[in-house]
Parts: structure tokens; sequence; C-alpha cells
């Protein structure tokens, strides 16, 4: 007889259905520290939490509630991604034990709901596509400010003549071509609203520009002003 034959022939009942057996057995941690989970409310604001919505876990269906979680926050700022009903998201369980509030980090695409078209085109970009009818707010306070490069080239910045206030713009051909007539219209936020037209003779960049009051200027590919 064999007994190293034997003892492998035991190792190799014990991979299978014996270690799963013995899993359950008391004495092993029974707790669920992380659970996918379906939204089955509105988010809602609690006065201690914060944002939370209603939820059922995955597979079990237990309903309970959850904190929504965010990467970036503090008193009054931060970085908040809502939910919405019927999203699949993960769920993590503090030390296992639910009394301890379940916490939203995460959500997950699927076939109902598959990540933007962008993606298939371009997957190794970051990318972010807000959803339709939805906005997306950029706030800063004090000496911060809002800008946006693309390498070495100030795309645009939140202190450009462009973003001042009300500000809307309105083309139409040039008679006679080639160029564009521009109607600059802006509504401070006391006072009268200003109208300017401005007039492109030629290409873009680099184009006379001029206006009915004198006022002339040339188009760069630099950041957007305004003629005043």
């Amino acid at each position: 007889m064999s007994t190293g034959r034997s003892t492998s022939h035991v190792r190799q009942s014990l991979s299978a259905s014996a270690l799963a057996e013995l899993a359950s057995r008391p004495g092993i941690d029974p707790r669920v520290w992380v659970s996918s989970a379906v939204v089955t409310s509105e988010i809602y604001n609690d006065p201690e939490y914060g944002p939370m919505v209603d939820i059922t876990l995955v597979p079990s269906m237990l309903e309970e509630t959850a904190i929504l979680c965010s990467a970036y926050v503090g008193a009054g700022w931060g970085l908040y991604l809502p939910v919405e009903l019927e999203d699949e998201v993960v769920v993590m369980a503090p030390g296992g034990d639910p009394n301890n509030g379940y916490r939203i980090i995460g959500r997950n695409w699927n076939g109902a709901e598959p990540p933007p078209a962008a993606f298939a085109a371009h997957p190794h970009d970051a990318i972010l596509w807000v959803r339709q009818d939805q906005s997306l707010r950029l706030n800063v306070s004090g000496s911060g400010d809002i800008v946006l490069n693309s390498g070495t080239h100030r795309v645009a910045r939140a202190g450009d003549p462009v973003n001042c206030g009300g500000l809307s713009v309105s083309c139409a051909a040039a008679v006679p071509p080639p160029g564009v007539v521009i109607t600059v219209t802006y509504t401070p936020p006391t006072g009268t609203p200003w109208t300017q037209v401005l007039t492109l003779v030629g290409a873009l960049t680099g184009a006379v520009v001029s206006t009915g009051s004198g006022l002339s200027g040339v188009i760069s590919d630099g950041a957007p002003h305004v003629l005043a």
C-alpha cells in the first residue's frame, strides 16, 4: 500500500466540496463586507450622514439604506456624483456589520446601461460624459480659478472676457463673401445691454475685424477675447 497515494487522494477531495462544507461551519466569519445592490429610491439628504438612498442587496434581497460616498469631500465642498433609481451599485459594510451602515463605493455599467459610445473609440482616454439634460456644475471660491489646458495651449479660463457675464453670439454670412458677420450682445448684471457687430473678412485665423464704431483687430488662435 502507498500511504503517499492515499494522502494525495484525501487532499484532492478536500479541494472542492469538503472545503466548502468546512467553510460553512461555526467559527467561520459569515459577515458580508462587500456586496452588489440595486438602488430602490431617490436620493434624500440625511442631516447626519448626507446623501443617502434605499438599496436592495443582491443576491440576498435584503432591504437596507446606504450612504453615498465620494473620493473628495469637505465642509460645504466636494465631488458629488448622484445615483439614480435602479442603478447597479457596489456597497461596503464597515467591519462587516450592517449596523454600521452601508456605503456606496461604486456604480456598474451593464448591458442595459452601457458606457458612453466614446469609450469604444477611445478606451484609454479619461471620459466625463454627463447624462442628457443634466448639468455639470464647477464652482471655486477665494483665489481659486477654473483653467482648461491642452498641452501648452490654454483652452479657456473663467477670467477670460467671454466668461464675464451674460454673453450671446449670433453669426450670418457676410455679403459679399468670403466672411461672416458676428453680432455680440453682452448683458451685464446691472445696466444696459451692450451690442457690437463684428465683420470678419477672409479666413477666421488672421482675419481683419472691423466694427461700426471704428474698432478693429485681428483674430488669433489664442484664448477667446471680446472687442470692447
